[in-house]
């Protein structure tokens, strides 16, 4: 499974609470670089956060495990999960990107569905008359 960029971990990184996940998609640029595996376990102990293997539901126990019991590993997972979200994941750059994102839709030239014709008369800005089906 693939999620992408997961917000929930983001989400609880923000709120300084360490997290554990599956090694897919964006979670492994989340939880940052590998600092230690527990070989016995399966996880591994990440700058931000603990890393299982997709579907090891018995090293997902033993790294959950880890966390409830290692007070130092907890606080310090969590405070490094912050600072990076508040780093990387700022409400301003969230506008600035989704700015940026709607700037270049906005001059982009929209591929008309089949069928479909500009009318001459229209303004270039008005997408709904230019996809319009003409009989």
């Amino acid at each position: 499974m693939n999620e992408g960029t997961p917000l929930t971990l983001i989400e609880a990184m923000a709120n300084a609470r360490p997290v554990i996940a599956t090694e897919v998609g964006g979670v492994v640029d989340l939880v940052g670089q590998v600092v230690s595996i527990d070989a016995e376990s399966g996880f591994a102990i990440c700058e931000r956060g603990l890393l299982t293997k997709s579907e090891d539901s018995e090293s997902m126990a033993c790294g959950l495990r880890q966390i409830i019991e290692d007070d130092s590993l907890r606080a310090d997972l969590g405070a490094r999960g912050r600072d990076f979200v508040l780093r990387n994941y700022t409400r301003e750059r969230l506008l600035a990107d989704m700015t940026q994102l709607y700037g270049q839709l906005n001059t982009t030239e929209p591929v008309a569905s089949k069928g479909a014709t500009a009318a001459p008369e229209t303004a270039a800005g008005d997408y709904r008359a230019r996809l319009t089906p003409r009989v």
